[in-house]
């Protein structure tokens, strides 16, 4: 996910673009910016919960959709003179905590005119995961993925977006590149030339 983000980002230099992360609670990471190094070096630095074969400790198994989705908004509707305000919303769960829910959350984005495109990442069925059992030893155990899908699917139509289920990297590739195509804005751009004229020397 983070490599994707990266290309995505790489693929539009002319945005604001920010980070919010969201597990028990909503944060940003990085708010609207046109320096996309900056913003590359905080996505690096961002830890996904149990990606990296540690324990996934308390409180970051919750998703709190509501919230980030809020955060989201409240960072975009803070930048004035843009034509369009998108959000990629990614979640591989359920809203279980927060305290804003989807529903607040989406109503705020249509005030705002926060046009979201939710991304459900993962599967429904049996998935590995590690955890830590009664001797404290680490071990992989099995659980189930849930993606409330009809959420994110009412998020995006309410706002004018899109739903992608994805489960693959190339399946999110062709998601974001999807959004990418469909999130083009036309700038009028007042071009001024400035001429001089140097023939005179050469006269006759």
């Amino acid at each position: 996910v983070k490599e994707t983000f990266r290309d995505f980002v790489a693929a539009r230099p002319d945005d604001l673009v920010g980070l919010v992360a969201f597990g028990g609670f909503a944060t940003t990471r990085c708010p609207l910016t046109a320096d996309h190094d900056a913003l590359l070096a905080v996505l690096a630095e961002t830890r996904v919960p149990g990606s990296d074969g540690e324990p996934i400790e308390e409180g970051e198994a919750e998703t709190a959709i509501g919230d980030g989705l809020a955060m989201a908004c409240a960072r975009l509707a803070s930048a004035t003179n843009f034509a369009t305000r998108v959000a990629i919303l990614l979640s591989d769960g359920v809203n279980n905590y927060g305290i804003a829910t989807p529903a607040e959350a989406t109503a705020l984005a249509k005030r705002r005119g926060v046009k979201v495109y939710a991304i459900g990442v993962g599967t429904t069925g049996p998935v590995p995961f590690p955890a830590i059992d009664a001797r404290g030893r680490r071990v992989r155990t099995r659980g189930y993925g849930e993606i409330d899908e009809r959420a994110l699917r009412r998020i995006a139509a309410e706002t004018g977006g899109l739903y992608f289920n994805v489960r693959t990297e190339g399946a999110l590739q062709d998601a974001l590149a999807k959004i990418d195509e469909l999130e083009k804005t036309a700038v009028e751009v007042e071009r001024r030339v400035r001429r001089e004229e140097r023939f005179a020397p050469w006269l006759p």
